[in-house]
């Protein structure tokens, strides 16, 4: 192997083994009782942080991801201060991070899957729908504001 690519290698590897780390370190339980601000949604279980299996070390280096953490106290209300965006406009203003937290939110009646980037976005998905969230201004929680491009 090259020593270029050895390098690479490398760094991925020291990367993943700390994000690993911070995921087995990080208390991700689950808060009962989380409203997320967007029609009675309640988080059902813990959150899952992720990355993306594709991304390059040069990616999770560059966007910080093994820095960035979220608690579920964090959701409370979160979906009140940001704005559903079409998917042409999340596309276009919306930077797209390599880590993100999976998890479950209900109201009794409806059940999406979520999925939160480090970029300042909040997908919700079921069968039914898919809704976008998109924060324009900079909150504590997120890494950037969803303002490119504009």
């Amino acid at each position: 192997m090259k020593k270029a690519h050895l390098s690479n290698f490398i760094k991925l590897v020291i990367l993943n083994l700390l994000f690993l780390n911070s995921i087995l370190n990080n208390s991700l339980g689950w808060a009962q009782n989380i409203q997320i601000g967007y029609q009675n949604l309640i988080l059902k279980g813990p959150l899952t942080r992720e990355l993306e299996p594709k991304a390059s070390p040069r990616d999770i280096e560059k966007s910080k991801c093994d820095t960035w953490q979220l608690h579920p106290n964090d959701l409370e209300g979160i979906l009140g201060k940001m704005t559903i965006v079409s998917p042409v406009e999340w596309n276009a203003i919306c930077y797209n991070y390599p880590c993100y937290y999976t998890g479950k939110v209900s109201n009794g009646q409806t059940t999406y899957d979520m999925r939160i980037n480090a970029a300042s976005y909040i997908i919700l998905e079921n069968k039914e729908q898919t809704l976008i969230f998109a924060a324009k201004e900079k909150l504590p929680i997120f890494k950037t504001a969803c303002n490119c491009c504009e």
